[in-house]
């Protein structure tokens, strides 16, 4: 028996017709006909009554009929299974993100997406925005899911695309004069001393900048080498910091410190990419998620 003959014998059962099964087929009636006659001597009985006007199934035909579809059926599945296994080396994503975002809905999206997709392997790395920034420029990573504080004029080369959106907090000390606030706008930070990470020139102007947009003046600075580090500092020294609301969890000395939402205050979460990436399972994510038609 071979799925070749199981092909045609299911086609002459469909049809009743050794003519009709031939042409679909695309070989001649004797081909089929001498295909089944080695199957039903394969098998050791007649799976067809033939005569000239007719075809019909034996019984013993009818129920090899129902297993054969079966068997074809799952053929090609194994076919399916086995191209998207073997075509692995080329759907391949490398995802940087940003920690503290593992669990926002994106990201349980593209595990989803891995777990209805067999041939995709997908490798989550986590870091820091100028971990995966760095990262993302070396080549390292096909795409990372950032929260955006300021625009990405940094990525050059690079396109972005909004995943979603998150709370901005300021993080103060409780015993700040800020912390009896449910909530808090950006008016009221002005004059505050900001605590932050590290930023290049570059970066701290358009962070700056932005800022002063909606209508926080940063005055006095400091600057500390790990969020960690920042929380320390506002817990014991005081001062303030802006964070995303996913980045709260992650904060440490959290008894001492209190998070307040800023008033209308979104900041986006994108995922931002190489335009010259030419990996095909990243621009086929791209295209499924509406990032890139």
């Amino acid at each position: 028996m071979t799925i070749q003959q199981l092909k045609y014998f299911v086609s002459v059962a469909d049809h009743l017709n050794f003519s009709r099964a031939a042409e679909e087929n695309y070989v001649s009636q004797t081909a089929v006909s001498q295909q089944i006659q080695l199957l039903e001597q394969d098998i050791g009985t007649p799976l067809f009554q033939r005569s000239r006007r007719w075809v019909r199934l034996t019984r013993a035909g009818t129920v090899y009929y129902e297993y054969a579809r079966q068997i074809l059926a799952l053929a090609d599945l194994a076919a399916e299974k086995a191209r998207a296994v073997g075509s692995a080396a080329e759907q391949k994503l490398t995802v940087g993100v940003m920690r503290g975002l593992e669990n926002i809905p994106f990201v349980e999206q593209l595990i989803g997406l891995q777990s209805s997709n067999p041939g995709l392997e997908l490798r989550l790395v986590p870091g820091t925005y100028k971990e995966l920034q760095d990262r993302l420029k070396a080549g390292e990573l096909d795409f990372v899911v950032v929260t955006e504080l300021y625009a990405v004029q940094e990525y050059t080369g690079c396109r972005q695309y909004c995943v979603g959106q998150a709370a901005h907090y300021a993080v103060v000390n409780r015993q700040s004069h800020l912390a009896r606030f449910d909530s808090i706008n950006n008016a009221q930070l002005t004059g505050e001393t900001f605590c932050t990470v590290p930023l290049a020139k570059d970066s701290w102007n358009l962070f700056s900048h932005t800022l002063e947009e909606k209508g926080l003046h940063t005055q006095r600075l400091v600057f500390r080498d790990s969020l960690e580090a920042v929380a320390f500092e506002i817990a014991f020294h005081g001062g303030y910091t802006i964070l995303a609301e996913p980045i709260l969890p992650r904060l440490p000395f959290r008894k001492y410190l209190v998070t307040l939402p800023v008033e209308n205050d979104q900041v986006p979460i994108n995922l931002v990419w190489n335009k010259f990436n030419p990996n095909p399972a990243l621009h086929a994510l791209l295209e499924q998620v509406g990032a890139e038609v």
